[in-house]
């Protein structure tokens, strides 16, 4: 079943669930993207689907997220902790994380800025009204200065017990030079 609310198109199963397009952005030459419109009533859970390029080369794709509708984000150390592992094409595997980190690393290894490179992949977090450490997992793929292929595969959560209620994707350096930035809701 697929409706309209006037705003956003949702589609369901004819027993319930599904899931809703809360917002669609096309970032050119951004610090970062945020991303409000959680709405406990209404979701569950949550998806971000991106495909971004940096304005610098070499970055690597951070995350950080807000208790506040996005007015600040968490930033200091100690406030997340994730490990990811990349699958370079090609080459070794990698391995990155902490248990004490200022964000997340989304990318293992960093990405080009040239044309056709770029890093895409999907966010997923888990259940961010409960006060508690909320969860993310995510898995995507990007290519470095050389245009060489790596995977991503990577978990997370906040430190503290807090009700997330924004996200902020940014590069570690420079903007976001272009890309496309869609955040879905799993409907209740």
């Amino acid at each position: 079943v697929l409706t309209s609310n006037g705003s956003a198109w949702t589609s369901a199963a004819a027993g319930g669930g599904g899931t809703a397009l809360i917002s669609f952005t096309e970032p050119s030459a951004a610090a970062s993207v945020s991303l409000t419109g959680f709405n406990s009533t209404l979701y569950g859970s949550y998806f971000i689907d991106f495909d971004i390029v940096p304005s610098t080369d070499n970055q690597r794709l951070h995350m950080r997220t807000s208790t506040d509708g996005g007015s600040t984000f968490d930033s200091g150390a100690g406030n997340y902790s994730y490990g990811n592992v990349a699958l370079p094409h090609g080459g070794s595997v990698g391995a990155d994380g902490s248990a004490s980190a200022t964000s997340f690393s989304l990318t293992n290894n960093t990405t080009g800025s040239a044309a056709g490179e770029s890093a895409a992949g999907r966010i997923i977090i888990y259940a961010p009204n409960l006060t508690n450490n909320t969860k993310f997992t995510w898995n995507g793929t990007h290519q470095d200065d050389g245009g060489n292929e790596t995977g991503e595969f990577g978990t997370g959560q906040r430190v503290s017990a807090a009700d997330v209620d924004a996200v902020q994707l940014y590069f570690a350096s420079g903007n976001i030079a272009s890309g496309q930035v869609a955040f879905y809701g799993v409907l209740k």
